[in-house]
Order: C-alpha cells, then structure tokens, then sequence
C-alpha cells in the first residue's frame, strides 16, 4: 500500500465500519453472545485515540442497541440467524457510505497510531494476513475503495443461495463454515 498523499487533510473523511449481532441462532464457531454495546462504544474510543483525522462511525446491528458513543447504527438487510458470518458481507454494500472505507470486527484493539493504515492508498482493496495462519487472509480490518464495496456487492447480491456452500472456511478443529474471507 502506498502512502495517502495529503491535499487537504479535513477533505478526507474515512468511514469505520464493524458489526455487532448475538449470533447464537448460527452456525459462527466462535464470538457469539459475548459482544455488546460497551464493546462498539471502547472500539469507537481507541479509534478516536489514535486517528487524529475526522472520521464516520458505522455499526451493523442485528436489533436496537444503545450506544454512548457518536456510532451510526444500521440494520442488517438481512436476518444475521440465517446468514450467519456470511452477514460481514453487508460492511460492503455500497450504500453504508462513499469514499474510502475501514472494516475492523469487534475482537480488534487498538493499541497505537492507526493513521497510516486508515489512510493508506489502496487500488481496490486491502486486507491482513492472519497471525496464527499466515498463508490465509483475515478479516480482522480491512480497507476498501467504493469501486470494490460496488464490484463485491454486486458478485453477492442475489446469489447469495450459490455462493454460501461454495464459501466455507476451514480451521482446525471445527466444521466447515461459510465466510466472506472465502470470497475476498
């Protein structure tokens, strides 16, 4: 990724974007039932204390939750039961924002400057590798131009019945289940 070159640095405004659901109806191997409201409001505060541009907080919700800090609930389109981790997909429907936009999951902390990562120039999109599995992607943040939140949208909407058996991920010691890292 190459560095963001800086015009006006008030003119870029990225957009955060995590999901909270219980989870405890799907298929999810792990994470279910222990994430709340406070966990979205401490993600929202080690953002602001590391970001030191402006910047738009989205939260994916599968019910009404109350949060204290200046998070921007949005429902799921679609029932997080039925969809299981394969509702991430929605932190890329092209209509939750414009511009640049920053996916972190719930389970992530912030522990420094996050600037050059937020702001990073991507062609299209950008994504971790995962610490215990190197050799695959994880979804912990990823960055992503409008272009590829249109372009991976478009590949999932209505084909979301052919696309979930084709999509599971492998760990070791569980059953297979449909992710989203699987179609990045």
């Amino acid at each position: 990724m190459e560095k963001k070159k800086w015009g006006n640095r008030e003119a870029y405004k990225p957009t955060i974007v995590t999901a909270l659901f219980d989870g405890r109806q799907t298929d999810v191997p792990h994470s279910t039932g222990i994430y709340n409201a406070p966990y979205v409001d401490k993600l929202y505060r080690g953002i602001k204390r590391n970001l030191t541009i402006p910047f738009e907080f989205i939260c994916l919700v599968d019910m009404n939750y109350k949060f204290e800090e200046d998070i921007k609930a949005v429902r799921f389109k679609r029932s997080v039961d039925q969809y299981g981790w394969m509702s991430l997909m929605e932190m890329y429907r092209p209509d939750l924002c414009e511009g640049i936009r920053f996916t972190i999951g719930l389970d992530t902390i912030i522990t420094g400057p996050i600037d050059d990562i937020v702001t990073s120039t991507v062609s299209k999109f950008a994504v971790c590798s995962d610490p215990m599995y190197t050799n695959k992607i994880c979804n912990a943040i990823t960055l992503s131009t409008p272009e590829f939140c249109e372009e991976f949208w478009g590949m999932w909407e209505g084909n979301e019945d052919k696309l979930i058996p084709e999509s599971k991920l492998i760990l070791e010691n569980a059953a297979p289940v449909a992710s989203e890292m699987v179609l990045m």
